[in-house]
């Protein structure tokens, strides 16, 4: 009987970007309430840059309300990042194949 042939397959770390570059954009896109994170970071006003993230990632003002609007913005296109990284770099056209055949490393879609 004919062995069957081992494959191998690379252990390293891939980052899926259609996923990761929405996230990331949350940091650096105006707030509701100005500014953004990353700057109120780096200007070391760290409260400033925890409520803002709870305005981002929460969706919560001021007043404890929550916002469907803020959560829309922040989380719509990291859901739509996943479908694009689900169907575009999966099965249906294979993008994250190629991407992998051509020797790129880390990224794929």
């Amino acid at each position: 009987m004919a062995r069957r042939k081992k494959s191998r397959r690379s252990r390293g770390i891939t980052i899926p970007l259609a996923v990761v570059t929405p996230i990331l954009a949350n940091f650096v896109r105006p707030t509701p309430g100005g500014g953004n994170i990353v700057e109120h970071l780096m200007s070391g006003d760290i409260n400033r840059a925890l409520y803002d993230m709870r305005e981002v990632f929460a969706g919560i003002d001021n007043n404890g309300q929550i916002r469907p609007e803020w959560l829309l913005a922040t989380y719509g296109p990291i859901v739509l990042g996943g479908l694009v990284h689900k169907f575009v770099g999966g099965k249906p056209l294979n993008v994250n194949a190629t991407i992998a055949r051509a020797g790129i490393p880390f990224i794929r879609i």
